[in-house]
């Protein structure tokens, strides 16, 4: 079920048209380094290391939710990239579908981490709903340069 729940989320922020009053609400944390920068390797080491350092599943939860805001921030800045500024269209796209393919993994670690805890037999209904206001937050938030 929770695969379906991803699934159904990653397609609504990718293909839902929004009214701009809706896309002001939400805006989305810096993006940092992107993919296709030499640094980027870094940067994503060091938030692994973070998430390693991040103890109680409830706290790794809110972890994954930052670091896909994080990376929906970079697919955001990578599909607003000037042309002229990417290294060839086909680098470009590589850049997008890596940044996408993080942005899954990281909603996709989240939801994990409550299946995990509700199999614990823990109370999870606040931070199911936590993964869905954030989703609802990207929806809102990812439409400008998408």
């Amino acid at each position: 079920m929770s695969k379906r729940i991803l699934a159904a989320s990653v397609l609504i922020v990718l293909l839902s048209p929004l009214p701009a009053a809706a896309q002001a609400t939400a805006p989305l944390p810096s993006p940092g380094l992107a993919p296709g920068n030499f640094f980027y390797i870094f940067d994503t080491m060091f938030e692994g290391i973070g998430t390693f350092f991040t103890f109680g599943q409830e706290s790794k939860v809110r972890r994954y939710l930052e670091l896909a805001e994080e990376r929906l921030a970079e697919l955001s800045e990578l599909a607003a990239t000037d042309d002229a500024e990417a290294q060839s269209e086909e680098d470009e796209t590589d850049q997008i579908e890596q940044a996408l393919a993080s942005y899954e993994e990281k909603l996709g670690d989240a939801v994990s981490a409550v299946d995990e805890m509700e199999a614990d037999g823990e109370q999870v209904e606040g931070l199911a709903t936590e993964i869905a206001e954030a989703t609802l937050k990207h929806l809102e938030g990812s439409r400008p340069g998408l």
